[in-house]
């Protein structure tokens, strides 16, 4: 696992030294730092990435998926 300077982690590595690896990393928001903007997960096969994007809702202060 890799950390920020603030104790954010930034990835994580699962399945190490076998042929699933993957690493995951994340995204913060600079404004709202506890705030994950962008995770992405590479697929177990190779093929593929999966990338998710959140937003907040600035006036309601909802967490958005995208």
């Amino acid at each position: 696992m890799t950390y920020d300077a603030q104790g954010k982690m930034t990835s994580r590595t699962e399945a190490f030294g076998e042929p699933e690896e993957r690493t995951i990393s994340r995204q913060y928001d600079p404004t709202y730092p506890d705030l994950i903007t962008q995770i992405e997960r590479p697929s177990t096969t190779g093929v593929s990435v999966r990338e998710e994007f959140h937003h907040m809702d600035v006036f309601a202060a909802i967490p958005l998926t995208l």
